[in-house]
């Protein structure tokens, strides 16, 4: 008798990662109470976030797709990441052993606040990562207070 030999660890680490994946989705469903009518994406894309004292940095992984494939809107202070990545599809004469890449619709929802310069926000796609600059007005960009001493 033959058996595949899955170690727990690896097992338990795809468990995790479904997991946390599902609960991103559902992170960004709650800050976004339009899409609560919305079937649920099918995956959230990794992404990661950086805020300096001039703006909002969005970094979201999407290989494998092209600038056609989603788009990128900001109004009210939210900025929303949404696209479809295609399925891969077996052609003849090939089999699909295994897919562990995410595909389907995906919708993120950063919520930035309202202090935001909304007319230069910039987007560059390379390397399959999405980056988004959000920059911040001049107004809520911190202000160093020199001290006089008396």
């Amino acid at each position: 008798m033959v058996r595949d030999i899955i170690h727990w660890n690896s097992m338990g680490g795809q468990l995790l990662d479904a997991f946390n994946r599902e609960m991103e989705g559902l992170a960004d469903r709650l800050q976004d109470p339009e899409s609560w009518n919305d079937p649920a994406p099918t995956f959230a894309p990794r992404t990661d976030v950086l805020e300096t004292d001039k703006s909002f940095e969005i970094d979201i992984e999407l290989p494998g797709m092209t600038a056609e494939d989603f788009e990128i809107e900001f109004h009210e202070g939210k900025l929303t990441v949404s696209g479809e990545r295609a399925k891969r599809v077996a052609e003849e004469g090939q089999t699909l052993r295994r897919v562990e890449r995410q595909h389907g619709k995906f919708r993120r929802v950063f919520s930035l606040g309202s202090d935001i310069d909304s007319e230069n926000v910039s987007a560059n796609y390379e390397n399959g990562v999405l980056t988004v600059v959000v920059p911040k007005t001049p107004e809520i960009q911190p202000k160093k207070i020199k001290v006089k001493v008396n």
